[in-house]
């Protein structure tokens, strides 16, 4: 006769497991954090751009460029085509520093269209506060009363250095746009890089910016 022990089979006189949370009736609960509000913004225009592999290597003016933690704004002048942008993605590349890119196009002549790709660039590396998202999205009043002054605040609360780069910036023609840039790049604790193809807009932001002139232009 064969005799089975029930008990070994199904576990009884075993030492029962101590009660989960979940046992008590604890539910999980998903803590996310504050979700900015959305804003208009093409990424291409805050995306720091591939390096092709045909490209031709600037490993001279890279390493000026990465020497240039001395120089709070650097303006980097040349003609169409001669590689700017190129120029600035493999220094980009190279530098252990983080990059805020902003390609800069008319619309950016819109101060709240201006604003919104740069405070998304500077999101990128760098979370900004929620609050200034939902100033962006729905702004009451004018932007220096509810965001100049706070992205220059966020600037300036950093303890490690930046890169923020504004290639194509001569294409800023209103005023109030180029009084927006030269509020941002106030902070002199932090690196600007400017590419421009005119020195007279060189001129136009050194003179509108008080504190960051422009200390070396390589063209």
């Amino acid at each position: 006769m064969v005799v089975l022990d029930r008990s070994r089979s199904f576990g009884a006189g075993r030492a029962r497991p101590s009660p989960t949370l979940r046992d008590l009736g604890a539910k999980a609960v998903l803590v996310e954090r504050e979700r900015p509000p959305a804003v208009d913004v093409i990424q291409s225009k805050v995306t720091v751009p591939q390096v092709r592999r045909d490209s031709v290597s600037r490993t001279a003016l890279v390493n000026r460029l990465r020497a240039g933690g001395a120089f709070p704004l650097v303006v980097l002048v040349a003609p169409a085509g001669y590689g700017k942008t190129t120029l600035l993605a493999q220094w980009a590349a190279k530098d252990a520093r983080p990059f805020a890119w902003l390609s800069l196009d008319a619309r950016d002549n819109d101060p709240l269209v201006l604003l919104r790709h740069f405070t998304a660039a500077l999101d990128r590396i760098d979370p900004i506060e929620p609050g200034i998202f939902e100033a962006l999205a729905k702004p009451r009043t004018s932007v220096w009363d509810s965001i100049v002054p706070r992205l220059t605040t966020h600037l300036s609360s950093r303890d490690s250095p930046l890169v923020l780069v504004f290639d194509d910036i001569d294409l800023l023609e209103s005023e109030e746009a180029i009084a927006v840039v030269a509020a941002l790049i106030e902070p002199c604790w932090v690196l600007h890089i400017v590419s421009a193809e005119a020195v007279t807009w060189t001129h136009r932001v050194s003179v509108t910016c008080t504190c960051c002139r422009p200390r070396e232009t390589w063209s």
